[in-house]
């Protein structure tokens, strides 16, 4: 028989509050978000970037709080007070990924991302551009191209593990991909190049 829970002090702040699950450390979204960011010593002006202290993925940060994994920076622009929709991006002004502080991030769209990647001259040209005609270069597939979210590891697992055990929402939210892509992935519409795809 499972002991009910109790309240217990928050790691950051101390204040005692009663958690969701036993694994739960922090009373609020706010607690988790600073016990990372404190720990960092160059924290302490505007106008310097603010590089994360927690957990890094594809150069972002991100927070864990009540079974949800966040990135670091749209965090920090929610708790800035910033308006930020489910489509909205956090943009930054100093190109710098693990960076949350608040004054280098503004809200963008899918456009003004674009347009950032290209003035940024992030954007695949030459080889890297993906055009497969007449004897130009064939289009990169899986981890070669410049734009994949996943790796031939993230690959596999997704494809052993049910979506009755983990939903495409939930494997998306750990793989940092759009359930649209891991839905693609598990029937075989994406990644076609990683031969097997198990039955289940």
């Amino acid at each position: 028989m499972t002991r009910p829970l109790s309240d217990k002090p928050c790691q950051y702040c101390g204040e005692a509050f009663l958690p969701k699950g036993r694994t739960v450390r922090y009373c609020c979204l706010g607690c988790a978000f600073l016990d990372k960011l404190v720990r960092q010593p160059q924290i302490g002006t505007n106008n310097t970037c603010w590089e994360w202290g927690g957990n890094i993925s594809r150069s972002y940060g991100f927070v864990f709080y009540q079974g949800y994994t966040l990135r670091a920076h749209r965090v920090s622009l929610l708790l800035a007070g910033v308006d930020l929709g489910a489509k909205d991006y956090a943009c930054h002004t100093c190109d710098n990924p693990p960076c949350v502080n608040p004054n280098h991030l503004y809200v963008g769209n899918d456009a003004t991302n674009m347009a950032d990647r290209q003035n940024r001259n992030r954007t695949a040209r030459g080889e890297r551009q993906s055009r497969a005609v007449g004897g130009s270069p064939r289009l990169k597939r899986g981890m070669a191209s410049p734009t994949a979210k996943l790796t031939d590891e993230d690959v596999v697992l997704i494809r052993k593990t049910p979506q009755s055990e983990v939903p495409h929402n939930k494997m998306a939210r750990w793989m940092g991909a759009s359930p649209t892509l891991i839905r693609k992935v598990r029937i075989g519409e994406a990644w076609t190049h990683i031969a097997s795809i198990p039955e289940y």
